[in-house]
């Protein structure tokens, strides 16, 4: 097992049983107990401010993990039709706890012009984890 840093060992104590935490773009909503919810980790998508431009040459997505091993999933819904996910990327592996960056998450060219949110997916020891980010894609 690998050490915790200082801060991340702050963070856990300060977090309690703290999952993953968005740091870029901030997700709709945090919370620890609704996280495991799908799809949305307990929050509603349709009534989140502000709305960000995802282009779809790629957005950058910035997150923390508290588990030593976690499963990544990034999808794609538009506003109207929640019921049809687009996997963004294949699944992505991460061992060890701490920071894990996308710097360019690509979005579907098609979508240009529709509303959406980004589904971020995290499995883990203690099950799936769910946030998401709403959003306009843009070209």
């Amino acid at each position: 097992m690998k050490p915790v840093s200082l801060s991340l060992s702050i963070l856990l104590a300060a977090r309690g049983s703290a999952h993953f935490i968005v740091q870029y773009p901030e997700s709709i909503g945090y919370s620890d107990i609704e996280e495991g919810t799908p799809p949305c980790g307990g929050f509603d998508i349709t009534k989140r401010d502000p709305l960000i431009e995802f282009s779809v040459r790629g957005l950058s997505i910035a997150l923390l993990s508290t588990h030593p091993e976690s499963l990544w999933e990034f999808r794609a819904y538009l506003l109207n039709d929640t019921d049809h996910a687009l996997y963004l990327v294949p699944p992505i592996r991460q061992t060890g706890y701490g920071s894990f960056c996308l710097p360019q998450l690509l979005g579907p060219a098609d979508w240009v012009g529709e509303e959406g949110v980004v589904q971020i997916s995290q499995k883990a020891t203690d099950g799936q984890l769910f946030q998401v980010r709403r959003l306009m894609f843009v070209s």
